[in-house]
């Protein structure tokens, strides 16, 4: 099993690519979930919170494909992320979880772009402890529906 200091360099590496949070949604919720999910099982919404709702139940659904569906990216970031996301599977693998958590109002929107200050929360086995990472984490609506989109 890797150290947390392992596991938190892959979650970096991850995110530094794709950078986007979400979650549970605290500030109204505390169960997460779909949230409106229109891509059947990953992909965004008609509004921020919704794909940020959607981009939590895919890591709580230990699918790599999901969370990858949730953002905005090319062919090789795609590749690259799902690459990054696949270190968690030791995580899942050991009965851990992760999760996102965001309060809604912390979401600024500004047109077609967004931004939230969101809270990655890993336990990396059942038994295990949960720490936590924050960071700002940017959303862009593409097409009519909100995804998480690599930091520019």
């Amino acid at each position: 099993m890797k150290t947390i200091n392992g596991i938190c360099m892959a979650i970096c590496l991850a995110l530094a690519l794709a950078a986007c949070g979400g979650g549970n949604n605290s500030g109204s919720s505390t169960g997460g979930g779909g949230g409106g999910d229109t891509g059947g099982g990953g992909g965004g919404d008609s509004t921020p919170a919704a794909a940020l709702d959607a981009l939590n139940a895919a890591f709580k659904s230990a699918d790599v494909d999901k969370i990858v569906a949730c953002y905005h990216l090319t062919d090789a970031e795609k590749t690259e992320l799902k690459e990054g996301v696949g270190e968690f599977k030791e995580i899942w693998d050991a009965g851990g979880s992760i999760r996102l958590e965001y309060k809604e109002e912390d979401i600024k929107v500004d047109g077609d772009k967004a931004e939230v200050k969101a809270t990655l929360w890993i336990k990396e086995k059942a038994d295990g402890e949960e720490f936590s990472d924050g960071e700002s984490y940017q959303l862009e609506k593409k097409d009519g529906t909100w995804k998480c989109v690599p930091r520019k």
